[in-house]
Parts: structure tokens; C-alpha cells; sequence
């Protein structure tokens, strides 16, 4: 799955992004070490002159373990090769569950 495919883009819908959709995608390309996507993103978003911090929402986000836990389901676990074959990925994404380790949040 690519990264464009992924739910952070700001929905169809939507008349334009929001600075908290492109924060997602920001944390995102840094989680799965996508350093080109992260310094565009990171670019995109500093172009963003309209976008002042004090007006980002905060998520409130009531399990922040969650968005490192839906990138284990899909296969891009700590430690995986940064390139891979498709059959590597798919290898990754296909692994048992008992054989992946989830992350936990903060006590």
C-alpha cells in the first residue's frame, strides 16, 4: 500500500487539507523512516501560511498507541528493512498476528 493510498489524505469531501490531516502524514513519513516524504511533507507544510499553530486542533486522540498499531497490522513493524522487495512486504504484512508485537501507550 502506498502512502498516498492512506486515510490521512484529507477526505474527498473536504474542500481543502488541514494542517492536523498534514500533521498525520507528517508523523507518518517519520514512523515508516520515509525521509524524501517527511522533507516534503515538512516543506508543504511550512508553505502553509494561512495554517497557524494555535488554530491546529488538538485530536484528543484517546489511545495514541493507535497510529503505530494500524502500521503493524499492515506489516511495517520496528526494524524492517527500509527497502524491500514485494514479496518481502508481502511476507510482513501477511505474518501471523501472535508473531507481531503492538505497541503499548503511555501508563
Amino acid at each position: 500500500m502506498e502512502l498516498r493510498n492512506r486515510k490521512y489524505w484529507p477526505p474527498k469531501d473536504a474542500p481543502s487539507d488541514t494542517p492536523l490531516y498534514a500533521l498525520y502524514r507528517l508523523y507518518e513519513f517519520l514512523v515508516v523512516d520515509d525521509v524524501t516524504g517527511y522533507r516534503n511533507m515538512l516543506e508543504y507544510f511550512c508553505k502553509q501560511h494561512t495554517w497557524a499553530v494555535c488554530d491546529i486542533p488538538d485530536p484528543k486522540d484517546g489511545d495514541p498507541s493507535r497510529a503505530f498499531n494500524e502500521r503493524v497490522k499492515l506489516g511495517l513493524v520496528r526494524n524492517i528493512p527500509a527497502i524491500m522487495s514485494p514479496e518481502q512486504a508481502e511476507e510482513y504484512r501477511t505474518a501471523p498476528e501472535s508473531s507481531k508485537t503492538y505497541e503499548k501507550g503511555p501508563q
